[in-house]
C-alpha cells in the first residue's frame, strides 16, 4: 500500500494546461506517466539533454559553444538559447565549486610536469610544477580559516573554583591537599673516558 504522500501528486492538469514550453518538459520530466509530451517537444528535450551533456564534460563556455555549434549546426545565439534551457531543467553547471575546478586544474600541471620530465624538458616541468603550486596556494586562501580555542586560564586564590561544577551548579566537594612536587630521578653522571 502506498503512502498518502507518495499518491500526491506534484502538478495538477490545470498546471500542464497553463504552463509554457520549458515548464511542460520540466512537468513532463517530474511526471513522465501523467504528461506525455509531443513528438516536437521530445525532440527538444533529447537536444537540452545532449546540450547538458556536453556542459558537463567541457570545461570552459567557449570548448562548450564550438562542441554543441558541431553538434547541432545552428547559429551561436541558438546554443546559447538550448544551453539557458538546460539549466532551466537540470541545473547550473557553470556555477560549480571553484575548490573542484582548482584541484582539477592542479592535477593537470602535474599530469604536464611530469609528461615533461619524460620528454626531458626540465624547464617546462618546472613551470608546471610551480603553476600547481599557486593553485595549492589559492585552494588554501578558499578554505575556511580554522579557529584557534585556547582554554580558559582562571586566576583565583579559591581552589573551588578550579573544579567542575555539578549540573545542579553547585560545587563539587574540594579536599586540600599538599602541593605535589616532582620526583627527581638520579641520573648518574657520564664517564667521559679521555
Amino acid at each position: 500500500m502506498q503512502s498518502k504522500k507518495s499518491q500526491e501528486r506534484l502538478f495538477t492538469n490545470d498546471d500542464w494546461k497553463d504552463a509554457g514550453p520549458m515548464d511542460r518538459l520540466y512537468i513532463h520530466l517530474m511526471q513522465p506517466d501523467e504528461f506525455p509530451i509531443s513528438d516536437q517537444e521530445e525532440i527538444r528535450l533529447e537536444a537540452l539533454r545532449e546540450t547538458w551533456t556536453v556542459m558537463c564534460k567541457k570545461m570552459s563556455t567557449w570548448r562548450r559553444l564550438q562542441v554543441l555549434r558541431k553538434v547541432f549546426e545552428v547559429s551561436e545565439r541558438t546554443i546559447y538559447k538550448y544551453m539557458e534551457d538546460a539549466k532551466y531543467l537540470f541545473g547550473d553547471i557553470l556555477k560549480t565549486d571553484a575548490d573542484l575546478e582548482l584541484s582539477l586544474l592542479k592535477d593537470k600541471y602535474y599530469a604536464l610536469a611530469e609528461k615533461a620530465e619524460k620528454d626531458g624538458d626540465y624547464d617546462i616541468a618546472r613551470r608546471c610544477y610551480d603553476s600547481a603550486q599557486e593553485i595549492i596556494k589559492k585552494i588554501r586562501e578558499n578554505q575556511p580559516k580554522q579557529k584557534r580555542v585556547f582554554a580558559a586560564v582562571i586566576f583565583t586564590d579559591d581552589p573551588k573554583a578550579l573544579t567542575n561544577r555539578t549540573e545542579d551548579g553547585e560545587y563539587t566537594e574540594f579536599e586540600e591537599t599538599g602541593v605535589l612536587e616532582l620526583e627527581a630521578i638520579a641520573v648518574p653522571a657520564s664517564t667521559t673516558e679521555g
